[in-house]
């Protein structure tokens, strides 16, 4: 359908049917869509504490008295959360865009030997921003 509206739309530029080439023209941008994918590809992650985004321990764990840390490591996953632009960022409220999560990928700390397994992949229907 849309080549058959581009060759006639060639044909009125070309004969100069200007108002015939704005009509086609409109029909013709109902034919166009946005789509894609945004991806996030994890590399490496540190967390040498052991600790939760809110500083407490994986698990209710204690910590050493010594070192300060956490005694057991925390199963590190990645949830990729896509919103409308914020001057301050929060982790809390919806994810306009879409969101996705990945699996577990190592614990406290890690480097992937696979970059392929730290792709998050969220696809989009709309015109990106």
């Amino acid at each position: 359908m849309c080549g058959v509206m581009w060759r006639l739309l060639c044909r009125c530029l070309t004969h100069g049917y200007f108002l015939h080439f704005l009509l086609l023209f409109l029909l013709i941008l109902q034919c166009a869509h946005g789509s894609g994918f945004f991806e996030l590809q994890v590399l490496e992650m540190a967390n040498p504490r052991a600790e939760l985004s809110t500083g407490q321990c994986c698990g209710g764990a204690a910590r050493n008295p010594v070192t300060g840390r956490c005694t057991s490591p925390c199963n590190t996953f990645f949830r990729l959360c896509l919103k409308e632009y914020q001057s301050n960022v929060s982790s809390t409220g919806s994810c306009s865009f879409g969101n996705t999560s990945s699996s577990v990928m190592g614990q406290s700390s890690f480097t992937l030997a696979d970059p392929e397994r730290g792709k998050l992949v969220l696809p989009f229907t709309f015109r990106w921003t």
